[in-house]
């Protein structure tokens, strides 16, 4: 299956000494005809000397009634392939702006 091509902005969050495991937005064009705004880039808290991975979080909504406590995905990648060209997408954007944020 060949996946469309997604274009994507990034919008870089400011934390004090880059303590937040938020690290910024990204907004996706999916085949220049669907958007999704306001994918989360967040870091992990765990791994070797505090590195943590960087993963995507899809917009998503609270459960109503007894599954108020649970969170719902929006908009979501539904294969392993579309997942990965969306994380692969935003991360090659989200290095972009930050080497632009430095200069």
């Amino acid at each position: 299956m060949t996946l469309p091509e997604i274009k994507t902005t990034v919008r870089i969050y400011e934390s004090e000494a880059g303590a937040a495991t938020l690290l910024g937005f990204a907004d996706m064009i999916v085949g220049g005809a669907f958007a999704i705004r306001g994918v989360r880039i967040l870091k992990s808290k765990d791994g070797k000397n505090g590195e943590g991975r960087i993963f995507l979080s899809f917009p998503a909504k609270p459960g109503k009634g007894e599954k108020q406590n649970q969170w719902y995905e929006i908009a979501c990648p539904v294969t392993a392939e579309a997942r990965r060209a969306a994380q692969e997408s935003v991360l090659a954007a989200y290095t972009e702006a930050k080497k632009a944020a430095l200069s």
